[in-house]
């Protein structure tokens, strides 16, 4: 569906830079693990605005509510 069939205009321009205001971010933990060192990653997106929220819910979008673990692959020594 289009962007004026969901109510939202026509302005593209408008539309993306207001999602680009939405902000993520990982966070890296360094965890020792007796004689092994991993790094453990955290992402996390930050409350939009107001305006920003109902585009979203507008489009039918919607960001994580909590943070998400992202796994990472270790190899072993053998």
């Amino acid at each position: 569906m289009s962007m004026q069939g969901k109510g939202l205009g026509n302005d593209v321009r408008k539309l993306t830079d207001a999602f680009g205001t939405i902000k993520s971010m990982d966070a890296v933990v360094p965890v020792k693990r007796g004689n092994i060192e991993v790094l453990v990653r955290l992402r996390t997106v930050a409350k939009p605005a107001e305006d920003v929220a109902v585009l979203l819910a507008h489009v039918g979008l919607r960001l994580p509510s909590r943070s998400k673990t992202v796994q990472i692959v270790v190899e072993k020594n053998s």
